[in-house]
């Protein structure tokens, strides 16, 4: 049941983990499928790039494919 002003972060951090990528935007939510195929490769490829030059680096840093991130909280 959808709020008359919309969904809230605190709604969104109240869902259930159901194993889905679920987005907040404006106010909806919105379902996204993970990444598949070729865009799932090059996203693997790149994070292997990129953590083999930080160590090549010397930096002391992680590198992953996916992170959540909350904008304007």
């Amino acid at each position: 049941m959808a709020h008359a002003a919309g969904y809230t972060v605190d709604d969104w951090l109240k869902l259930p983990d159901s194993g889905e990528r679920i987005e907040l935007i404006d106010g909806s939510f919105v379902v996204s499928p993970a990444a598949m195929g070729l865009h799932a490769l090059c996203a693997g490829g790149l994070r292997t790039v990129l953590a083999s030059a930080a160590k090549a680096a010397g930096a002391d840093l992680v590198v992953v494919e996916a992170v959540n991130v909350a904008v304007g909280v």
